[in-house]
């Protein structure tokens, strides 16, 4: 049987499409059981109690089916499973490893295949290698090893190297806050995707997106480097804030912090952002899709206050501060119009 939702792992990502999802499952299931009569007989009272359920697992047999999605799959699932062996015999002591991920080589296929907003891979590698994470719309309180504290944000990920005496965090995906405890003996290290930040005692945060990551400090004093690119590192002052990218480490500049650290707090504060960089970052904080399907002038500008708690309430309101309108279409697909 498929197992209920809440004894899936607390950060398992999952498809916004439930009917995609519980297909995929099923996927997954019988691939790891193909002998398993039982197992085939409650999959088939499943896909045949709606027309919906029956389509689902009808496309991603379709999808099976193609030559190149199957050679693809090849790849990634011996990259995963690799990952999943390495994860396990370093974590074979530590309990939250339990539940493992059931047929993470699988998984990975059925991801490929599945062809439609790949979110199981990217989150069973973030899984595989996290030691803390929140999915879409989570936030989560940390408390480390030496006593310090992190706030992630939605979408985001942390792994911990607290070994020999050392204290570093690395950012895996999305944002977090730190409030470090002083120890000037022990630099406390932030690694992310272009950047490191090294810090005694302090407030900070750190995000990172494809293309940059933004070091924000609240009090206190930190040094940012870049990585890879040997510019001398940045000091930054309480309220400022810096950029690197792949290429180019930026000056320090002023920061807004009401709006920066909003987040801590359950709110989004916008002022005088376009609409389109409002929406953008309401979407990181909602589980389905949402799409503009007309807007007269995507430049015109937003301000406000946003409870991120509720994030299909705030895109209504932030729509309609703008004249449009909001409707649920099939696929969990929010439209603006």
């Amino acid at each position: 049987m498929r197992p209920d939702d809440d004894q899936q792992p607390e950060n398992e990502i999952r498809h916004s499409d439930p009917d995609i999802d519980a297909a995929l499952d099923w996927f997954l299931q019988l691939q790891d059981a193909p002998n398993d009569q039982a197992l085939r007989d409650a999959f088939e009272a499943w896909r045949a109690s709606s027309p919906a359920r029956r389509q689902a697992y009808d496309r991603i047999e379709r999808l099976h089916g193609l030559p190149s999605l199957r050679d693809a799959t090849v790849v990634d699932r011996q990259k995963l499973q690799g990952a999943h062996n390495a994860a396990k015999a370093a974590r074979k002591s530590d309990r939250r490893w339990q539940p493992t991920l059931r047929g993470a080589s699988l998984a990975a296929a059925a991801v490929l295949l599945l062809g439609v907003g790949l979110t199981r891979l990217p989150g069973a590698l973030l899984w595989l290698e996290a030691d803390h994470m929140t999915g879409v719309g989570q936030r989560s309180n940390v408390e480390l090893p030496d006593g310090s504290q992190v706030t992630l944000n939605t979408s985001s990920a942390i792994s911990l190297d607290f070994s020999q005496g050392r204290r570093g965090v690395t950012l895996l995906a999305g944002e977090a806050f730190f409030s470090v405890v002083p120890n000037a003996s022990r630099p406390f290290v932030v690694t992310s995707n272009f950047s490191s930040v090294e810090v005694t005692g302090t407030a900070f945060l750190v995000r990172e997106t494809d293309s940059e990551d933004v070091v924000v400090l609240e009090h206190g004093s930190v040094e940012v480097s870049d990585i890879g690119q040997q510019a001398a590192p940045v000091r930054l002052a309480p309220g400022q804030m810096i950029a690197s990218t792949a290429t180019h480490l930026g000056v320090p500049r002023s920061a807004d912090l009401a709006r920066s650290l909003a987040w801590l707090e359950g709110k989004m504060t916008f002022d005088g952002e376009t609409f389109g960089t409002a929406l953008d970052e309401m979407r990181r904080h909602y589980g389905g899709r949402v799409v503009v399907a007309a807007m007269r002038s995507p430049d015109v500008t937003v301000s406000g206050n946003y409870r991120i708690d509720d994030p299909e309430a705030a895109i209504r309101t932030l729509a309609a501060s703008v004249g449009l309108n909001a409707v649920h279409i099939p696929g969990g697909i929010l439209l603006l119009y």
